[in-house]
């Protein structure tokens, strides 16, 4: 330990100074008792003050190198780094204990084919996304295609609809082009052209976003898949959103590839970060003629409306809640109207393992909308006007689901075996369909229910 020298008048810093003051005193021959306690004092101030100053010094150096990381800004990402390529494959299979006939799941398009595997689909693509904390102008695009028996309903009037004979064929699914637009309010105007998805609906065609294999009855039937044309969303303020949007039709494109000469559109309206941020709801209409020329010469005024109302409840971070509710009507077809209602709970074990739940009630008053396309083109031809092979329900039939999967994600960790995975997702899956109303639609018209068991397998790179 050191002993400090209380004797001398000097230590530590201060020491230095009262020596130098003392010796040049002592040197000049005028050093008394008194001058030299001023002397002692005078060094410890000046030792203080430089002792001062070097600590001003270094908290000037350590607050300016704590400024320069606060307020130097990151340098934004150029636009050509924000483009993004993917590719994914999925795959499964809807097993049917009852052994149909005809080979068909009933009431399902995407999976309808009954004990046989499926390669649903390949999606490439890339895409630049807007940027969601733009201010200023933005612009990005989305470009993808698949190839797989999902693109059986995914075509386009002249423009992907007989690309490929086959029970597999290639489609493009989204050729579309993203705007920003700040105009209005702060939270501007977000608008999207071309080839788009459709707007509606609580289950989105790609599947490791969807919770489930299969479809809801009103995925599949009461919602549309695909459009040429515009939709626009004013972000009112961080409560309210408004859509609107117009198109050749439900999957049609121009001319003579459009079945008939009118266009038609989409309106609503979105409300976020109700109770607390958890609830969001979204209602969209759509209106327009659908119907084709070639099969109702008064097809543009026989108007198609879809009416769907989606909300969803993030209670926690582990539990999800949602609802669906749609109404539909077809001024050319029989009694007109369908609707239904779907329910669907999320609940995440872990980051690895969730288990998802459907159930959904829907009612056909026309008979015709639900059932199966049973050639390669036939749903396109009901589109066009063209002659198709259907098998539908007997009768006007009330329509019952419950579904049930767990969805597993394993931590693998890819960078060690070289591979660029981005998605590996395993769905094991339960499905019970029944007729409410004791119509024999399932099992090629023998059966008031079906089951099925299967699931489906995603691979994203």
């Amino acid at each position: 330990m050191n002993v400090v020298d209380m004797s001398s008048g000097c230590y530590s810093l201060s020491r230095l100074f009262c020596f130098m003051a003392t010796g040049r005193a002592e040197r000049a021959g005028k050093i008394s008792d008194k001058s030299h306690h001023t002397i002692m004092k005078s060094g410890i101030v000046a030792a203080a003050l430089v002792a001062a100053g070097f600590a001003s010094a270094a908290d000037l150096e350590r607050e300016s190198r704590e400024n320069a990381a606060v307020v130097a800004p990151a340098l934004p990402a150029a636009w050509s780094d924000t483009i993004t390529a993917g590719f994914q494959i999925e795959a499964g299979i809807a097993a049917n204990p009852g052994n149909p006939s005809n080979g068909r799941n009933f009431g399902m398009l995407y999976t309808d084919y009954a004990n046989a595997p499926m390669l649903s689909q390949i999606m490439f693509g890339i895409q630049r996304p807007l940027d969601p904390n733009a201010k200023g102008y933005d612009f990005g695009f989305v470009l993808q295609a698949i190839y797989g028996t999902d693109a059986r309903y995914n075509h386009i009037l002249g423009l992907n609809d007989d690309m490929i004979n086959n029970r597999n064929q290639l489609v493009p699914i989204n050729l579309t082009v993203l705007m920003h637009l700040p105009w209005l309010t702060d939270g501007g105007i977000d608008v999207k052209m071309g080839l788009t998805p459709g707007a509606m609906g609580y289950e989105v065609f790609d599947p490791a976003v969807r919770p489930f294999y299969t479809f809801s009855y009103i995925s599949d039937f009461l919602v549309p898949f695909q459009h040429i044309g515009g939709l626009a969303t004013w972000h009112v303020n961080d409560t309210l959103d408004l859509y609107a949007g117009i198109d050749t039709g439900a999957q049609t494109s121009f001319g003579r590839n459009d079945n008939n000469s009118l266009p038609a559109g989409y309106f609503g309206f979105g409300l976020n970060k109700l109770l607390d941020g958890k609830l969001t709801l979204v209602a969209l209409s759509r209106l327009g003629p659908e119907q084709s020329l070639l099969v109702f010469p008064n097809a543009n005024s026989l108007m198609r409306s879809w009416n769907d109302v989606v909300a969803t409840y993030k209670y926690d971070d582990k539990l999800t809640l949602a609802a669906e509710a749609n109404v539909f009507y077809d001024g050319a077809l029989p009694y007109n109207t369908a609707y239904g209602l779907a329910g669907y709970l999320t609940y995440t074990f872990t980051d690895e393992l969730s288990l998802n739940a459907r159930a959904e009630v829907m009612r056909d008053n026309t008979g015709v909308l639900v059932g199966n396309f049973m050639n390669v083109f036939d749903y396109t031809n009901s589109i066009r006007g063209l002659p198709y092979t259907f098998v539908g329900a007997p009768a006007p039939t009330t329509y019952g689901e419950i579904s049930l999967n767990v969805a597993y994600k394993p931590k693998i960790d890819w960078a060690h075996y070289n591979l660029p995975v981005k998605t590996l997702q395993f769905r094991p899956e339960i499905r019970y369909d029944r007729s409410l109303n004791g119509t024999a639609a399932f099992n090629t018209g023998t059966s008031q229910d079906a089951f099925m068991f299967g699931g489906d397998i995603i691979l994203g790179f």
